[in-house]
């Protein structure tokens, strides 16, 4: 007896057709074109898929080196400017500082810039900085692009600042230095680096500290610096770098001698180091 082979094709039954029935037609199946084999060369898709994975990389490398961490430390730079009662010359000398103070100051460190008047009152309730923030601003991640952008918000607040504070309407009450040591600390709380430059011919106009007519030899000095600080007028600004420039050449020095001059240094190197700060620059020019 034969076995059956069990990987025989099935015969398929095939029904007879109805005799009442009429004929049937017979229909050709629909032929649908076979898939294309793979092609045997796939470097070009590998290459592209590599090429669009590289562009999201790097999309994603360059919003982060855009956007700043904003739990991150941001920079602080103020500008106190003396321009109170000034000559037009101290004025037009202020102009010219101002751009490069401010470009030096917070350009590369994409700072948080104020630009503040001291007045016959120097306090943060009564003086309205012009400010700008460099580090939330819509960089590109080039660095041409980007210096751009940072030098036009430095242009806009150094014009503003032109307006409203060396066009200013004198004030009356002197001229309080000190107290822009506290708008300083209110305004770099929190920011390091922090830096405070001060454009001022040096001279405290104010009750009882006017330092054309005050002794300013070291003890004197000390015992001022001793009597703000039970006062509570000199504000914390450790770690802060001060510069001061046009120490000297104001109308309110053309007076005063060379020693005494030189008892003014003093009493801003003291006043400075009680405050925590560093006296970083002081001279007559930028």
């Amino acid at each position: 007896m034969t076995t059956p082979n069990r990987y025989a094709p099935r015969a398929q039954a095939v029904a007879a057709p109805s005799r009442n029935a009429p004929g049937r037609r017979t229909v050709t199946p629909v032929r649908r074109p076979a898939t294309p084999p793979p092609s045997g060369n796939r470097k070009p898709l590998l290459l592209a898929g590599a090429a669009i994975a590289s562009l999201a990389i790097g999309a994603t490398v360059l919003n982060f080196i855009t956007k700043p961490d904003p739990d991150a430390p941001k920079a602080g730079c103020v500008i106190a400017v003396d321009a109170q009662g000034s000559a037009s010359t101290m004025r037009d000398a202020y102009r010219q500082w101002l751009p490069s103070q401010a470009e030096e100051c917070a350009a590369a460190k994409r700072a948080n810039l104020s630009i503040a008047l001291v007045s016959g009152e120097t306090r943060t309730s009564t003086v309205t900085p012009v400010t700008g923030n460099l580090a939330d601003l819509d960089y590109t991640g080039n660095d041409t692009n980007d210096k751009t952008i940072a030098a036009n918000e430095i242009d806009r607040v150094v014009k503003e600042a032109d307006e409203a504070i060396l066009a200013a309407p004198k004030q009356e009450g002197g001229t309080d230095i000190i107290g822009a040591l506290c708008v300083a600390h209110d305004l770099l709380r929190g920011h390091s680096p922090s830096t405070l430059i001060i454009d001022s011919d040096g001279i405290h106009n104010r009750n009882p500290y006017r330092l054309t007519k005050v002794p300013l030899d070291d003890a004197s000095v000390t015992q001022y610096i001793d009597a703000l600080k039970a006062d509570g007028q000199l504000c914390d600004l450790t770690g802060t770098q001060v510069q001061m420039y046009g120490v000297g050449i104001g109308s309110g020095t053309s007076k005063m001698s060379d020693e005494q001059l030189a008892g003014v240094r003093r009493f801003w190197e003291k006043v400075i180091r009680a405050t925590g700060a560093d006296l970083v620059t002081y001279q007559r020019n930028p």
